[in-house]
């Protein structure tokens, strides 16, 4: 979307279908040096070139078999003692919510693929510009950490919001969708 001409990003801010949040996002996507990739196809980057990997709610739309090969590519371009920082819906946090409201509709709102016949029509309009993302796969801690030491990633650690083991992290939004996420960062061995 940053890489949309001015004119065409200027119209959708006006209309407010594009939240604060994502304006700042988007800012901070054009006045940084950030490299589009593909990742589901082999990285653009040299084996043991890279210090960070921040990955934000992007890999709650990949399936397990993309999952593994994001991981695999993020192992391989790390230099040793690199970490990989993701932020991700917490399928523990659901369940403990649904057991606690017993709210089956918000579950399954925050587990599915929205419903066309429930939007309004500004809904329709924005989904138009901004789709929702499809979470294939939703996982709790055990089972990213379960992943990551599988591709050879030694220490596995979960975080509270706003908290990292990352230095000279900001801009980034280290509180991005709280109470509803998981944040995991992964080491690779030195």
């Amino acid at each position: 979307m940053a890489q949309w001409p001015k004119p065409i990003l200027s119209l959708l801010k006006a209309t407010g279908l594009v939240s604060a949040e994502v304006r700042t996002f988007w800012d901070f996507l054009n006045t940084s040096p950030v490299l589009y990739v593909n990742s589901h196809k082999p990285w653009p980057f040299a084996t043991d070139s890279v210090d960070v990997i921040y990955s934000s709610h992007m890999i709650d739309c990949f399936g397990f078999k993309d999952k593994r090969h994001f991981f695999h590519e993020s192992f391989r371009v790390l230099r040793p003692g690199g970490v990989l920082r993701l932020a991700g819906l917490d399928l523990a946090r659901e369940v403990q919510t649904y057991l606690q409201t017993k709210d089956a509709n918000r579950l399954i709102r925050h587990l599915s693929y929205p419903n066309p016949n429930d939007m309004t029509l500004r809904d329709r309009v924005k989904q138009a510009f901004f789709p929702e993302k499809l979470y294939i796969t939703q996982l709790d801690f055990n089972a990213y950490a379960e992943l990551l030491k599988d591709v050879g990633f030694s220490e596995v650690i979960n975080l509270p919001p706003g908290e990292t083991t990352i230095q000279a992290l900001e801009p980034v939004n280290l509180w991005q969708r709280q109470g509803e996420s998981l944040y995991v960062e992964a080491y690779k061995p030195s």
